[in-house]
């Protein structure tokens, strides 16, 4: 190699990025990051909606198998009563079901279970599945004030 192949380099070339390509990149992560994190946070409230629902469905189900043997859903209404309730996180709680004793009768019940997805009042969405004295099943969404959620997986107070 002659001298001449020294001198095509500009003393002044430096490896690594310009002040305004690294101020480019992290605007534009700042917008991807805007727009997914909703995104996400969204998905993740259907997530929670929906083990909710599968919870108290599972729970109904218990429900009616018991009565099948007993006399009256008053004695199919306690996680005692459904043999422990195997796969049930039991309670009232952010994330629980339970059947809801002021419901049971010997032809009716109540079941609910509490999602960890909030509605934009920040109560948690609570699902119940109720089957009347007459045998007629409804399905609701309320919050904690036993108010109609009309959001997310819930329509006008019903899933």
């Amino acid at each position: 190699m002659g001298p001449h192949m020294l001198s095509m380099a500009s003393p002044r070339s430096e490896d690594g990025f310009t002040l305004i390509e690294l101020l480019v990149v992290i605007l534009i992560l700042g917008l991807l990051a805007a727009i997914a994190i909703p995104a996400f946070l969204g998905q993740r409230k259907s997530a929670d909606d929906a083990a909710a629902k599968s919870d108290v469905s599972r729970l109904a189900k218990m429900m009616e198998e018991c009565r099948t043997e007993a006399t009256s859903f008053t004695a199919c209404d306690e996680q005692s009563e459904l043999d422990g309730a195997p796969n049930v996180d039991w309670g009232f709680g952010e994330g629980q079901s339970a059947a809801y004793p002021a419901y049971s009768s010997a032809k009716g019940y109540g079941a609910v279970a509490i999602s960890k997805a909030k509605t934009s009042g920040g109560q948690n969405r609570i699902f119940a599945i109720v089957k009347s004295s007459t045998g007629a099943v409804s399905r609701m969404c309320v919050n904690a004030s036993m108010q109609p959620v009309n959001e997310g997986s819930c329509k006008n107070g019903t899933w």
